[in-house]
């Protein structure tokens, strides 16, 4: 079960993750981008999909091309300063988490960040997988309007009741 459809943001900058070109359908290895444009923003929107097994780990999925995010590489364990690129393969090395401290996570352990490392980026500048966690390095998922929102989907219970009976008897001595 995916989480809810919404936006990927720059903290420090109010800018928006966008494919490189806008395009609603990107091809596989676009680059993202950090971008101020909020026309058109069906193109834009994310959600998260559990990966079954991964914990709270999961993939980043381009909701109308259906692709997900990667490091360029596909890597796990990719080196710093790594694009992300929508793909559309899902393996383990392009599993991430948010975090309560408003980073993107990947699986091997490195953040999101803009390239160069500013608080205000241009548009245009790419989005990359680094070790540094500063307050550049900040990303959050929420609605158009930029309000926060959980990008993981509601609990839910699965499963069936059972009906058990037990007695339990009580010998008391007054």
């Amino acid at each position: 079960m995916a989480g809810p459809i919404g936006y990927l943001f720059h903290r420090s900058s109010g800018k928006l993750v966008h494919p490189k070109g806008g395009s609603s359908d990107p091809g596989n290895n676009t680059s993202l981008v950090l971008y101020d444009d909020r026309s058109n923003a069906g193109r834009l929107q994310v959600r998260f999909v559990p990966a079954e097994g991964s914990g709270h780990f999961g993939y980043i999925q381009h909701v109308s091309s259906g692709k997900i995010v990667h490091p360029q590489d596909g890597r796990l364990d990719c080196g710093e300063n790594t694009h992300l690129v929508y793909h559309s393969d899902r393996h383990g090395g392009a599993l991430f988490a948010f975090n309560e401290g408003e980073r993107i996570v990947h699986k091997g352990g490195k953040i999101w960040h803009p390239e160069g490392g500013a608080l205000n980026p241009g548009n245009d500048t790419l989005c990359l997988l680094h070790s540094d966690a500063h307050h550049a390095a900040k990303f959050y998922f929420g609605d158009l309007n930029g309000t926060k929102m959980s990008p993981y989907p509601d609990p839910s219970l699965s499963g069936s009741w059972e009906m058990v009976k037990a007695f339990i008897s009580h010998d008391f001595v007054i």
